[in-house]
């Protein structure tokens, strides 16, 4: 079953919180490693210990932030596999392949990821955040060199708004 958006919503607050501090930001991480492991399975602690990964990975020593990059990947891929209705955790498991250098990853294969995601939330009740999604196709199309595409999506887009609502903290 789909985690609700409130949950999901706090977990990443939990992570934002976390990561103000950088006193400690090691050990905190190290100790969330741990809840994650021993809690298998647990998509609120997985959230949590995702999005505190991925904001780690935007500060510090360039080996640090690539290890926490993976561990990110890792870990919303796993949320992933565990329920595919989780289309945030699938949508930042793409958005963090997107990130890898242009000579390792495979555009194709993340293009088709995206179209996936696109199609099973167009499944769903009305999720605003299908504009991410959208943008994030139009950025796939331009890294495969598909400008006319990636623009014309762009316009789409921009003619379609939808309001995609921030965290009411940040």
């Amino acid at each position: 079953m789909i985690m609700p958006d409130k949950v999901r919503e706090e977990c990443f607050r939990t992570a934002i919180f976390m990561n103000k501090f950088e006193k400690g930001r090691e050990k905190r991480k190290e100790m969330l490693s741990v809840q994650y492991e021993k809690n298998a399975g647990n998509i609120e602690i997985a959230y949590t210990y995702g999005a505190y990964c991925f904001l780690y990975g935007e500060k510090g020593d360039i080996l640090d932030q690539k290890d926490a990059i993976v561990e990110a990947q890792r870990v919303f891929n796993m949320i992933s596999q565990m329920d595919k209705n989780e289309w945030l955790a699938r949508y930042f498991s793409i958005r963090l392949n997107m990130l890898v250098s242009d000579d390792f990853r495979n555009d194709k294969d993340i293009y088709d990821e995206i179209v996936e995601l696109e199609q099973d939330e167009e499944k769903m009740d009305d999720i605003v955040y299908t504009q991410m999604t959208k943008l994030m196709k139009a950025e796939s199309l331009f890294n495969m060199k598909k400008y006319d595409e990636s623009k014309e999506l762009l316009k789409q887009i921009r003619n379609n708004p939808k309001k995609v609502v921030r965290l009411k903290d940040f």
